[in-house]
């Protein structure tokens, strides 16, 4: 008998779901139409005495107003069980116009009709009785079927999982709508997790709003209560709370669900197809095959010729499938920020029919700056880089993004002056984005040469060409390791730097008519780039751990790559020369601790599934990197993320001979104490860490500065 009560209520459920015809619905109005007249008529005599006649007349009359009406504001168009507001006024004014109509058409009939041997008689009370009984019996079908639908379902749903849903709005509260509506759902929504506290306590939309400032004991007794451990949520809310909720949510070992924004339509694929119906006069066999075709063109794929450049190449483009509208939260994740707006118009005149040189393009960095750069109707756009097999594969991906520019790869290294001088010659840049750098510590730690190589020459050569050639703007990619550096790696960015910016105040003073600006960006890490710790944890915690720390108090600033790279977009737009731009990279996040929390997101527990170990400070490595160094300030910009550092003017005269000694000796394959002797002369406050031969360098320069005062 549970069977049989199970499989009605599923056919039931299912029969609703796939929407009543519009006939149907059309059919059941008519019917309650014709059910109001009758119970009116049978108890006509006990509301009035007058004599009551041709009932058949009066019934057709009323029952051709109502149709007529009906089909005139399409009271039978909506979905029963998603009825609104919206439905129900379309409800009230057909019965309002059709009261109206019948009580006018009586008037004439009476008046047309009253010196004739049978009179035809209608009482004005009459129709707007019947108009009301009509009224209320159509509003409390619907209403019926809503309710039926709902807890019908309700029941079905037992078998799913409860879930929380992140935020009490419209936008959290029609989530929770279309979760619910699935057919084959795997969640049920159970609460509502809010930061309003107006709505704190109270229930929407027939779920209780739980309060988002809970404990990690508070957040374990509410998955008791609820029987859930899982909590949904749009990716725009993890900015919109505060942090320390979903730190709380990871320790208490709840499941953090991303909903796929863009799949919503999916859930709602039954309300597309009423939509259809609705606009075009599809019946649901022709709506349904239109939806079919939908779905099969998801995963086609065309052929095309593409043309980049001055070659054509034949590319096939693939259209798969929307990824999967539920996604566990990763620690990218709540470690990005808002994605930044790019300012359009502030950028266009930069950027619009400008040949754009991209060095390092194949690199994290350089490569979003080329993708973003095709939001802007550049005329070319040069790409960079030394890394064969990711330039190949970023042309690939760029080509078929905006086929009327024209994209360039170019295979060089920025230290090579011959082929760079000819790639200015061709390309004819008007703007530089300089990303192309070595950037990791301890790899350039044990051979200065090379960092000095491309970080200090590559950058002279780039910005020797920029004045050379006449470029308007030249933007260089720093990094906040420059900041009172300790490593090889962060000291030639730092000189990179130096020369950048004495060469611009010595154009500046000797050379007023020079028109290339140079600006400096400096930030800290990047989530996803080449060599970040994120992949590293990831692939160590899938191997089962153990997962390697450098120092349990290691601290790092962390921003996303298009974050980054718009802010270098809007830092070379407004910088008008010689500045460099610090970003705001909002709180510093201790790595320990993010090696915990990648862990648990992984379901697994730190110390017991997968062991953390410490394994010392790399060669050059900080506890915690600066944006600042000790000395300089920063002034506001308009943009909120960037500010402009104060800091120390070098001269040229000086800069010049020192670059080029520590190049020289870098080409000579110098002992690296040696060079790295060198760098610390041009940098005074570059002090090594974790290096003891460089360190004993500092020493001798310190002692010699203590014989020399003294």
């Amino acid at each position: 008998m549970k069977n049989f009560l199970d499989k009605s209520q599923q056919y039931i459920v299912k029969h609703l779901r796939n929407y009543l015809p519009r006939w149907s619905i059309l059919t059941l109005d008519t019917i309650i139409v014709i059910v109001s007249f009758i119970l009116l008529w049978l108890f006509r005599k006990s509301i009035s005495s007058y004599e009551h006649n041709h009932f058949f007349l009066k019934l057709a009359l009323i029952v051709s107003i109502y149709f007529i009406n009906s089909l005139i504001f399409r009271t039978h168009h909506g979905v029963l069980r998603f009825s609104t507001m919206n439905d129900l006024g379309k409800v009230i004014l057909c019965n309002l116009v059709s009261i109206v109509s019948f009580t006018l058409a009586g008037s004439i009939i009476n008046y047309a009709t009253k010196n004739s041997q049978n009179p035809i008689t209608f009482q004005f009370w009459f129709g707007p009785m019947v108009g009301t009984m009509i009224l209320t019996l159509q509003v409390l079908m619907r209403f019926t079927i809503r309710i039926s639908y709902y807890y019908l379902s309700q029941t079905i749903q037992a078998t799913r999982k409860n879930a929380f849903i992140l935020g009490s709005d419209i936008e959290s509260v029609q989530l929770a709508q279309n979760i619910r509506a699935e057919e084959d759902g795997q969640y049920k929504p159970i609460a509502y997790i809010s930061n309003n506290e107006t709505h704190i306590g109270k229930m929407v939309d027939g779920l209780p709003v739980l309060s988002s400032k809970a404990s990690i004991e508070e957040i374990k007794k509410q998955m008791k209560r609820f029987n859930a451990q899982t909590v949904l949520l749009y990716r725009k809310y993890i900015d919109m709370f505060d942090k320390e909720l979903f730190d709380n949510c990871i320790y208490a070992e709840v499941e953090l669900i991303l909903v796929n924004p863009y799949n919503k339509s999916k859930w709602n694929e039954n309300a597309l197809k009423v939509t259809n119906w609705y606009e075009n006069g599809l019946d649901e066999k022709t709506a349904s095959e239109s939806n079919n075709t939908s779905e099969s063109n998801n995963n086609s794929t065309e052929s095309t010729s593409i043309e980049g450049g001055n070659e054509k190449i034949d590319a096939k483009i693939v259209r798969t499938e929307d990824e999967s509208k539920f996604k566990k939260i990763n620690i990218e994740d709540l470690l990005g920020r808002n994605t930044i707006e790019i300012n359009k118009e502030e950028l266009t005149p930069m950027l619009e029919g400008k040949s754009v040189l991209v060095t390092g393009a194949a690199g994290s960095i350089g490569s979003e700056i080329c993708r973003q750069l095709t939001y802007f109707n550049c005329k070319r756009i040069t790409m960079l880089d030394q890394a064969e097999s990711p330039l190949h594969e970023l042309y690939l991906d760029m080509v078929p993004l905006k086929r009327e520019i024209k994209i360039k790869p170019v295979i060089a290294s920025v230290s090579d002056l011959k082929k760079m001088h000819e790639v200015f010659e061709i390309a004819k840049p008007d703007v530089v984005f300089h990303a192309a750098a070595y950037k990791h510590v301890p790899m350039m730690e044990r051979q200065p040469a090379v960092a000095i190589m491309t970080n200090v020459l590559g950058t002279k050569i780039v910005a020797d060409l920029s004045v050379e050639f006449g470029i308007e703007k030249f933007v260089m990619i720093s990094t906040d390791k420059a900041v009172n550096p300790t490593s090889v790696m962060g000291a030639t960015k730092r000189a990179a730097e130096i020369y950048v910016q004495s060469l611009y105040h010595h154009l500046y003073e000797t050379q007023p008519e020079c028109k290339t600006h140079f600006v400096t960006t400096r930030f800290g890490n990047v989530l996803g780039s080449n060599g970040s710790v994120v992949p590293l944890f990831n692939k160590q915690i899938e191997n089962g751990g153990p997962v390697t720390v450098t120092h349990r108090d290691v601290v790092r600033y962390f921003m996303s790559i298009p974050e980054a790279c718009s802010l270098v977009l809007e830092a070379g737009c407004i910088g008008n020369g010689g500045q460099i731009y610090v970003f705001d990279m909002g709180k510093p996040v201790r790595i320990y601790d993010l090696a915990e929390k990648m862990i648990r997101l992984k379901g697994l527990t730190p110390g017991k599934d997968i062991q953390i170990i410490e394994t010392g400070l790399r060669p050059g490595e900080k506890l915690y990197e600066e944006l600042l160094a000790n000395d300089e300030n920063t002034i506001p910009t308009h943009h909120p993320k960037l500010r402009i550092a104060k800091v120390r003017h070098y001269n040229y005269d000086y800069v010049l001979p020192s670059i080029e000694t520590l190049i020289a000796m870098a080409a000579e394959c110098c002992q690296p104490v040696e060079i790295v002797r060198q760098l610390k002369n041009l940098i005074p406050e570059f002090l090594s860490k974790n290096s003891p031969e460089y360190e004993k360098i500092d020493e001798n320069l310190h002692l010699s500065e203590f014989v020399v005062k003294h």
